[in-house]
């Protein structure tokens, strides 16, 4: 958003690694800044430190590989349920390159009269570990989405960062969604929403908005396509043949 001479920014947490000197993550902002939905309601966290002052400086780039997961699948047919996509196992030294760290994709599909519900959690490894409000704690991208199942449409999306001490991390992480509903005793994430969308959301909008929001975790692609990146695969391939040639 710019105004004047400065431009206000999106919230630090988009950036790489959620690093304040970080670039901005793959497209997200990017395809977010563009939506173009007239009647829609969006909702967009700010960096309330800092705004841009040198709006011609020269920019610059980086070399990344980005994933936009196909998800064709008729969303009224998709049964209500929990899942969990985690790396091979036989490629564990290499998590931290091909699988940005990833540990786990844990989603959920629930219906609710009119309404269709989708929420997934991305956790990571243990040693990504990030410092907020004067503590440190592990860092879970989180997306929630709302279908309409009687205007086959989706009406809502967010995304938010949550926060989990190491103790609740790993109960969640090798759990799944519906916790909370099975135990007595809650696991409450502090977190930090970052954007927010209320209105009709076209398909494909919602498509890359979601695999965007986990960029670097081949497991979203995995859930949308059924397989990962051909890259990702041409690499899990050749070290699968290393080993078997030792």
């Amino acid at each position: 958003m710019v105004v004047n001479d400065f431009m206000i920014m999106a919230h630090p947490f988009f950036r790489r690694g959620m690093h304040l000197g970080a670039n901005w993550e793959s497209r997200f902002i990017e395809m977010f800044w563009r939506i173009d939905i007239p009647t829609a309601r969006i909702f967009v966290a700010l960096d309330l430190n800092r705004v841009r002052l040198d709006l011609k400086g020269i920019g610059y780039l980086e070399l990344d590989t980005w994933h936009g997961a196909k998800f064709s699948q008729d969303i009224p047919t998709i049964k209500d349920g929990i899942g969990q996509w985690r790396p091979p196992g036989d490629v564990d030294s290499l998590l931290d390159l091909i699988f940005g760290s990833a540990y786990s994709l844990n989603t959920k599909w629930s219906t609710k009269g009119r309404l269709k519900t989708f929420q997934a959690e991305a956790y990571l490894q243990d040693d990504i570990l990030f410092e907020w409000e004067g503590d440190i704690w592990h860092p879970v991208r989180y997306i929630h989405s709302q279908y309409d199942l009687e205007n086959n449409q989706f009406i809502h999306l967010d995304g938010a960062i949550h926060f989990y001490q190491p103790t609740d991390y790993k109960i969640m992480r090798e759990k799944d969604l519906d916790y909370n509903f099975k135990h007595a005793e809650q696991i409450k994430a502090p977190a930090v929403k970052l954007f927010k969308i209320d209105d009709h959301i076209p398909l494909e909008v919602w498509m890359e908005l979601t695999s965007q929001f986990f960029a670097h975790n081949p497991l979203i692609f995995e859930y949308f396509e059924g397989k990962y990146p051909e890259q990702i695969q041409d690499i899990i391939n050749a070290i699968r043949k290393s080993r078997k040639e030792e």
